[in-house]
């Protein structure tokens, strides 16, 4: 993994930049031997449980044998997650693979709707 929410791997991307994995991307596609395509693998079902101490518990629902599950019914959850996802798509990644995906029911119904 080169590339997560919550931590940078420093030997590959060295200013811990946003626009450093865009530009790390664009490199993958344009590589000498064809171009490498990027997937991303998230996980918006749950948090670890080292983030109790980084989230306010309204975000999470409780315990599960993974962490702490990701309160999708709360607004500004859903608002969260939507805006991770608008900005990984514009990142110039080529897919994206999400884990826990049965909170995102939720949102695309509240997004359907008009909502967040």
């Amino acid at each position: 993994m080169i590339f997560g929410c919550s931590a940078t791997d420093p030997s590959v991307l060295e200013t811990l930049r946003p626009n450093e994995l865009v530009e790390f991307i664009e490199t993958l596609h344009n590589f000498p031997t064809g171009p490498i395509q990027v997937i991303y693998d998230i996980v918006y079902g749950h948090a670890d449980n080292q983030g109790i101490e980084l989230l306010n518990g309204r975000f999470l629902k409780g315990p599960n044998m993974y962490g702490q599950d990701v309160n999708h019914q709360n607004p500004t959850v859903r608002g969260i997650l939507l805006e991770m996802q608008r900005r990984k798509n514009n990142t110039g990644v080529d897919g994206i693979r999400v884990d826990g995906a049965q909170g995102l029911q939720i949102l695309q119904s509240v997004v359907g709707a008009g909502g967040v």
